[in-house]
């Protein structure tokens, strides 16, 4: 009897360590940088572009502040922040506003949900690509960024850069 209550118990502490562990991603926060445009020296495919950005340079090379939008402009703080965007580059008639809605990461990967809304216009005359830029905090276990449009993965982009 004791010999079955004792593999029963192994069996019990067995079962418990190989159970799948909870793989929510944990929330965390996501700060919209608005009032920015892509530089004009970036080579761009047509559709869409995602990037990971942990460098002021780098940053500072491929985006622009908006100066005619007279309000002030949110900076990266690239000490404990990463900067993640979404560029659509199509047809000015076909126009994006790309939304960023929130992110999270679990283990060695980050999460970046967006959202987009159509903005046809027949009417332009300049074309600037669609962007969606936000800070999220700089993770250091993070390896990869995953993109989701609409709650459906889209791409996924190497983080190895931290």
């Amino acid at each position: 009897m004791r010999n079955l209550v004792f593999v029963l118990m192994i069996a019990v502490v067995a079962g418990g360590c190989s159970a799948s562990k909870n793989t929510t991603p944990s929330t965390i926060g996501l700060v919209r940088l608005d009032n920015y445009f892509i530089g004009l020296n970036n080579s761009l495919d047509t559709g869409y572009n995602y990037k990971v950005i942990t460098d002021k340079a780098t940053f500072e090379k491929d985006f622009k502040e908006s100066a005619s939008s007279g309000a002030a402009v949110r900076k990266p703080d690239f000490g404990g922040q990463t900067v993640v965007a979404v560029i659509h580059n199509g047809p000015p008639n076909q126009r994006k506003e790309i939304v960023m809605d929130g992110a999270g990461y679990n283990g060695s990967q980050m999460y970046v949900y967006y959202h987009i809304r159509e903005t046809l216009s027949s009417a332009v005359t300049t074309y600037l690509p669609g962007l969606g830029l936000a800070t999220v905090p700089k993770v250091q276990q993070v390896k990869k960024v995953n993109f989701y449009q609409d709650s459906v993965l889209v791409k996924t982009v190497p983080a190895d850069i931290y």
